[in-house]
């Protein structure tokens, strides 16, 4: 029910916005007329037609008829000006009417596609919600895990390096005391 007054106030624009093109359209053809008109009296009085003498007659309305041209074009170019500019202000509020009526019908489906979807949506969520916590839950067990096995490399890289280091003492203290006993 809110859409009708909507309706009839943008009906209401684009008669105002059509009243106005209509005037300039008017006078966009008034001027076009008296340009024409101009333009044929000015090539009557600069050429002489030969069966009626008419150059002395009109070779003095050449040089009003020149500045009727120029006005009449003028008129002509602000009336087509305006025409366009009233144009593109009515399109500019269609498509803006487009839009809005395009983004109701999207949350319009939106809504529809929630509405099909209902309950089986949600069961789908809160079981991908408990299976995310699952997949956590079982990535901190691998990573103490890890984190334990990595630990215990760790002792065991330090008593092999503690065995090495007593065997090289070892190794090269025999090594000494050999030497010593030959020398004795």
């Amino acid at each position: 029910m809110s859409k009708k007054p909507a309706d009839k106030a943008a009906g209401k624009t684009k008669a105002g916005a059509g009243q106005g093109s209509a005037m300039m359209s008017i006078l966009q053809i008034a001027g076009f007329g008296a340009a024409t008109i101009a333009v044929a009296v000015m090539v009557a009085g600069m050429h002489d037609l030969g069966f009626i003498d008419l150059t002395h007659s009109l070779e003095v309305a050449v040089v009003p008829m020149l500045v009727l041209l120029i006005l009449a074009a003028s008129v002509h170019a602000f009336a087509n000006a305006k025409i366009h500019a009233a144009k593109f202000t009515a399109a500019e509020q269609s498509v803006g009417e487009l839009r809005d009526l395009l983004e109701q019908r999207i949350a319009s489906v939106e809504t529809r596609i929630d509405g099909h979807l209902g309950a089986e949506y949600e069961a789908l969520k809160t079981e991908n919600e408990a299976l995310k916590a699952q997949l956590d839950e079982i990535r901190k067990a691998e990573d103490e895990k890890i984190g334990s096995e990595i630990e215990q490399l760790r002792q065991k890289n330090t008593e092999l390096q503690e065995k090495i280091s007593t065997w090289a003492v070892n190794s090269v203290e025999a090594a000494i005391a050999e030497e010593k006993r030959p020398a004795a």
